[in-house]
Parts: C-alpha cells; sequence; structure tokens
C-alpha cells in the first residue's frame, strides 16, 4: 500500500498492516504494521498523534536504516545511522524524525516473550536503543522479507513469527547468531563428511 498522505513520508514508500490470530496473539511473535519508508527532512513522528494511539502501533518498534540518519526521542536523543537499527517501546514516550533524506525497514510487533527480549536486549547494551548489527547477521533481509510477505500475502503467521525471533535472537547474542563458518575447519570437516557418507574416509 502505497503512502500518501503522511508529512515527510515520500510517495515511494510503502506500509502494509495485519492483524494477527488468536493463536498469533497467544503463542507466536506478529507484526501489527510494517513498512519500506523513503523520508526528507518534514518526517516528525509525535507519539501524540492519533495513529500513535491505535493498537497496531502501541508495542514495539524496530528499524533498520538504510541512508540516512534517523533520530529517536525516547529517555535520550538517538541517532540512527546507515545500516544500524532502532528499537523501541512504543507504549512509552517516544518522537522519531529525520533532519534531511533517508530510507528505512521497520516493523511495528508483539507476542511471545518479545517484551523480555527487547528488556534484556537493551540490559546487555547498557539501556542503549541503537544498535550495529553485523553484516552476516542478515537481519535487513528478514525485514525486507517479512514486508514483502505482507506485500504478497505468501507468508504465514509461523514464518513471519521464526523471522522476528531470529532477528530477537541476533541482536541478543550478535556473536552466535551469525558466525563466519567459512574459515571453519571443523565446519568444512563435517561438511566433507557429510558429502562421502558411503565412501571409505582415511584420516
Amino acid at each position: 500500500m502505497k503512502v500518501f498522505s503522511e508529512p515527510g513520508v515520500l510517495s515511494r514508500s510503502e506500509r502494509f498492516f495485519s492483524t494477527p490470530s488468536a493463536t498469533a496473539r497467544r503463542l507466536f511473535y506478529y507484526v501489527t504494521r510494517v513498512g519500506h519508508y523513503y523520508y526528507d527532512a518534514r518526517y516528525n513522528f509525535l507519539d501524540s498523534c492519533d495513529i500513535a494511539h491505535l493498537e497496531s502501533h502501541k508495542n514495539l518498534f524496530l528499524t533498520y536504516v538504510r541512508s540516512g540518519t534517523m533520530y529517536f526521542e525516547t529517555d535520550q536523543l538517538y541517532c540512527v545511522e546507515r545500516g544500524q537499527i532502532g528499537l523501541v517501546d512504543c507504549r512509552r514516550p517516544h518522537h522519531f524524525y529525520t533532519k534531511g533524506d533517508a530510507e528505512a525497514l521497520w516493523i511495528h510487533f508483539d507476542g511471545a516473550n518479545a517484551e523480555a527480549f527487547f528488556e534484556q536486549i537493551l540490559a546487555f547494551r547498557g539501556g542503549r536503543q541503537v544498535l550495529t548489527p553485523p553484516a552476516n547477521l542478515r537481519i535487513e533481509q528478514e525485514l525486507a522479507q517479512i514486508i514483502s510477505g505482507l506485500r504478497t500475502g505468501d507468508m504465514t503467521e509461523l514464518d513471519r513469527s521464526q523471522r522476528i525471533y531470529r532477528i530477537l535472537c541476533a541482536l541478543l547474542f550478535p556473536a552466535q547468531a551469525g558466525p563466519d563458518r567459512k574459515n571453519d575447519a571443523i565446519a568444512q570437516a563435517v561438511k566433507y563428511i557429510g558429502g562421502h557418507l558411503f565412501e571409505s574416509l582415511s584420516v
């Protein structure tokens, strides 16, 4: 769905909405709204606006900035630069804005123990709500897939839940979530053995 009426959000932007099933609310992680936004300097989202009071907004918000800089004011001011992630609990006071052109992928999500994940991720980083994930964690790709799945309607709630869980785990334990195994001798040996199970292997 194209965005036509949000100041500072350019017309090539898109957003999609999802109403979780009762099962998803009870057992899964779920999204309520997602988007791929292009911004200019007019973007200024206040938690006093009508959208901020909708149920679909009053949950957790995660954004990945592809270009430019976004600013979040919660308990303090955060700058989210290209390649970084901002993580915000939108049930608490918040203010989002830009000072120039920017592009970001974002999701509003909740469910399962999402709030506990949020608190633990922040606790591990001294309360900081801006994260710089290693490129090999594929968080940008996971977000893009969730947005694409809402656009086409061909992604199940279970699949979305699994992707959100992978994102949260990657943010909680980045070193363990995406190891580069290309030069891992043990991983190479296991792969070789698996591909030659029916052969006589020497040491």
